[in-house]
Formats: structure tokens, C-alpha cells, sequence
């Protein structure tokens, strides 16, 4: 029976538990009043029960228990009231209940929190529920959506909650929860949408939701969270997270609308590290920032007694030449910043993929994390290294930036060429998922004899000044 989205008056007639062999009953977006009939409860066969968008009052009929092969139940945007029955616990075959947007009261009941069918949703939103969340919840494994956002509820949120394993969608917002976001939310990978903001509470943000890649929108305002925001994964999208009204948050990138975090506590939200991203065209490629680093007091020895002899001209441009790049130009280039432009992160900076209007190529944004000690002496070294280093095969610095972001915090960024085959350390310390990778794009790690190669290449043709093989080889063994 298909009424629905007419414009009928009156009540529900107590003669439809007549109608034995009905399974489908659609009375929604009407004008009907009065009270859910309890002679419902005679219809066994019923699978689909929708009576939302109407004027009914009252309670739910205690005979909704008899319902066994219920399995959508719509009683939304009504004015019902009083508790909701346990007896909905009855209802074995539910896979969605809608009792949102009603005057409801009371605490939620367990037994409804174990209808272990329940899979396509649970919207208890918009009604006046107090008290806490049950522990039962976890028996709801199969459900992929669930709001009780706008509510009065209290306690804290329960650690089972872990155990549902496919939820998508979690609106818990505007209640008064308290205590800290549960670890066991960690199991929860198919993630969506969580929203958990409006309430108490407290703690930091756990690092675990940096790997829910699927998440497209994750809403902690108003709460008392804090410390160091996690900088990988969603975070590093400001359109998907809402973390305003956390007075005590502070982030590490200039992405997040925080103040900057001061403590070098926050360095262990980095526990993963990448070097910028650098083409590797030929073997040698790989090898040279290694061998700089071997080689870097031979060359120093060697200068002293040519001091006198004029260098040769350098491959990059002084720094006062580099290209200027406003801060906005930089924002434009990555998406603000986005989390599809990541490239990497390590200690000391976030490395992103940009693209300029100006530039032909894609580039490599290295922002630096100002807040980690040494970060801003690191920013000169690498600009300096980087513009005096040698080789012909390493990558091209295009600008750097030194100044103000938007929010008034200091900004520090090199901005150089981008090269799309891996990173240096993949090649060199090629990891389980580097090997993988590797088998993809055809490449593989450097063996012995090629990292051999790059060193005696650099020792013979590029340290600065050039000298005989043998003499350079002999001071390496010696240094």
C-alpha cells in the first residue's frame, strides 16, 4: 500500500491490522494525526513501515515487538514521544530504524543497541535522549551508518564501538560526551564521515586517523581537544577537517587555521620520514647527495690549495636571482595545500606537488615545519647546499620563500624541480613496499657496482676542483 506525499487528514484506522498479508505500508509526507495504531502488531508479514512526515503524537505501541520480519522502520519528522521501547529489540530483522526528529526521551535502550540485522543505518538524531551510550553498541557489526548527533547524551564514547566493523558514517555531535576519542576506532577503515563535534571532549587527536584515506569529511569543533594536530592523510585537506573552538589544538602546517605548535613534542606525529621526491634518469643520479656527503672534506682539502683558482660557474643561480613566488601563487600551486598534493613528510618539512602558471613542469613544494628545532637553520643549509652542489643530475631549485603566511605565521619554502620516479631512499633502502613499486615502474635498488660508479663518477669529473682519480681515491681512503 502506497499512500505516500498525498495530502491526507485523520488518524491511522485501527482495521488496517486487518490487512494480514501486507508487507509494505507507505503513509509518509501526509497530514495524518493521532496515535500509531497498536493493531500494527498484527501485521506479521510487514517488511516495510513508513508513517514519517506526518502529525502523529504518542508512543510507539508496545505491539511493534511482534514485527519479526520488520526490516525498514520510518517514523521520522513526527511529534511521538515518551521512550523508546525496548520491545523494538524484538524486531530481529531490522537493518534500518529512522526515529529521528521526534520529542523522545530517556536513555537509549540496549536491547536496541543488539538488533545485530541492523546494517543500512540508525538515525536516533534531533530528539531529547539523555544518558550514555550503551556498551552493547558493539553488537551492531553489520551497521554502516549511525547518528545520535543532537541529543543530550553524556558518558563517554564506548570502546566498542570499535567492534562495527563497517561503519562508514558517524554522527555523534551536539551531545555532551566527554573523555578522549576511543583508540579502538582504529579498526574502523572504511571511514566516510565522522562527526564528533559540539560535545566535551578531551586528549589529543589520535595519529591512527591520518590512514583513513577514505575519509571525506571529519568534524571535531568545539571540544576540548589538544595538542598537536596529526599533519598526514585528511589532515593535510583544510576542506574535509573542522577542528575550530579546540582552543588548546596546535598544528605543524600552515594548512590547518592553528597557531603554530611551540613544543618539539610534536615531532612524534612524524614517525615516518621521506625525502623529496627526485628523478633518478640515469644510475649516478642516486648516488651523488651520498657521495657529497663521503666526500665532503676531501673537497674541502682540495679548495684550500686552489684557492686561488677560479670555480667553475655554477649550475644554479644565486639565491637574490631566483624566481620571485608570492605565498598565494605557492597556496594556488598545491590546492591549498591539499592532501592530494602530498608527496611526503619528514622531520623538518611537508613536500608537496604544485604547479605554477608560470612554470611549463610540475615542481616540488618543500614547506618547513618552523616549530621543530633547527628547521629554519636546515631551510638556509639546503638552499645553500643545494645551490652549490655539482652535478648534472640533481634536481633544479627553482625559488624559495621566506616570509608571512595568510595567518600571519612564518612561512619558509623551496621550491624545486619535480621529478616523478620515487624517492632517493627508495632506491637506496628499497623497503617491502618500494619493491612493489619498483616492480610497477620498471625500476629496482642500485647493487654495489653502480653505487661504486657514482662515487668514482663524482670523485673524477665533479668535485670541486676536478683531480686525478688515484689522488682523490687515495685521500677517501685515508679520510
Amino acid at each position: 500500500m502506497f499512500l505516500t506525499e498525498n495530502n491526507f487528514i485523520g488518524t491511522i484506522p485501527s482495521e488496517i491490522g486487518n490487512l494480514k498479508n501486507l508487507t509494505i505500508l507507505q503513509l509518509g509526507a501526509n497530514k495524518v494525526l493521532g496515535t500509531i495504531p497498536d493493531t500494527l502488531g498484527n501485521l506479521d508479514n510487514l517488511f516495510i513501515l513508513s508513517l514519517a512526515q506526518n502529525n502523529l503524537f504518542g508512543e510507539i505501541p508496545q505491539s511493534i515487538r511482534k514485527l519479526e520480519r520488520l526490516g525498514e522502520l520510518y517514523v521520522q519528522e513526527n511529534n511521538l514521544s515518551g521512550l523508546i521501547p525496548p520491545s523494538l529489540g524484538g524486531c530481529k530483522s531490522l537493518m534500518i530504524l529512522n526515529l529521528s526528529h521526534n520529542v523522545f526521551q530517556g536513555s537509549i535502550p540496549p536491547e536496541l543497541l543488539t538488533i545485530s540485522s541492523l546494517s543500512g543505518g540508525l538515525d536516533l538524531s534531533y530528539n531529547q535522549l539523555t544518558g550514555s551510550i550503551s556498551s552493547t553498541i558493539g553488537d551492531l557489526i553489520n551497521l554502516e551508518s549511525l547518528d545520535i548527533s543532537n541529543n543530550q547524551l553524556s558518558g563517554e564514547i564506548p570502546h566498542t564501538l570499535g567492534e562495527c566493523l563497517h561503519l562508514e558514517s558517524i554522527h555523534l555531535e551536539v551531545n555532551f560526551l566527554s573523555g578522549s576519542i576511543p583508540s579502538s576506532i582504529a579498526s574502523l577503515r572504511g571511514m566516510t564521515e565522522m562527526d564528533l563535534s559540539q560535545n566535551n571532549l578531551s586528549g589529543e587527536i589520535p595519529v591512527f586517523l591520518e590512514t583513513f584515506n577514505t575519509l571525506q569529511l571529519l568534524n571535531l569543533s568545539f571540544n576540548n581537544l589538544e595538542g598537536a594536530v596529526p599533519t598526514g592523510g585528511v589532515f593535510g585537506n583544510s576542506t574535509k577537517v573542522l577542528l575550530q573552538g579546540n582552543k588548546k589544538l596546535c598544528a605543524t602546517d600552515p594548512v590547518l587555521q592553528l597557531s603554530v605548535c611551540m613544543s618539539a613534542t610534536a615531532t612524534r606525529r612524524n614517525k615516518t620520514s621521506y625525502i623529496i621526491s627526485v628523478a633518478v634518469p640515469l644510475a649516478s643520479a642516486v648516488m651523488v647527495l651520498t657521495a657529497c656527503s663521503a666526500l665532503n672534506i676531501i673537497c674541502k682539502k682540495r679548495r684550500i690549495h686552489f684557492r686561488n683558482r677560479l670555480d667553475p660557474p655554477s649550475i644554479y643561480p644565486p639565491c637574490k636571482e631566483l624566481k620571485k613566488i608570492s605565498y598565494s601563487d605557492i597556496a594556488d600551486a598545491t590546492n591549498e595545500f591539499s592532501s592530494d598534493n602530498l608527496l611526503g613528510s619528514g622531520q623538518f618539512g611537508t613536500v608537496y606537488k604544485g604547479t605554477f602558471k608560470f612554470e611549463a613542469h610540475p615542481v616540488a613544494v618543500k614547506v618547513f615545519k618552523l616549530d621543530q628545532l633547527g628547521a629554519p637553520k636546515t631551510f638556509f643549509a639546503e638552499c645553500e647546499a643545494l645551490r652549490n652542489t655539482r652535478h648534472r643530475n640533481l634536481i633544479r631549485v627553482i625559488s624559495l620563500r621566506s616570509s608571512l603566511d595568510q595567518m600571519g605565521n612564518e612561512f619558509k619554502v623551496l621550491i624545486l624541480e619535480y621529478m616523478g620516479n620515487g624517492t632517493l631512499e627508495s632506491w637506496l633502502h628499497c623497503s617491502k613496499v618500494d619493491t612493489q613499486q619498483n616492480k610497477r615502474t620498471g625500476s629496482r635498488m642500485l647493487n654495489l657496482g653502480s653505487r661504486i660508479l657514482v662515487a668514482v663518477d663524482y670523485l673524477h669529473n665533479w668535485c670541486r676542483p676536478p683531480g686525478p682519480l688515484r689522488s682523490e681515491a687515495e685521500q677517501c681512503a685515508s679520510g
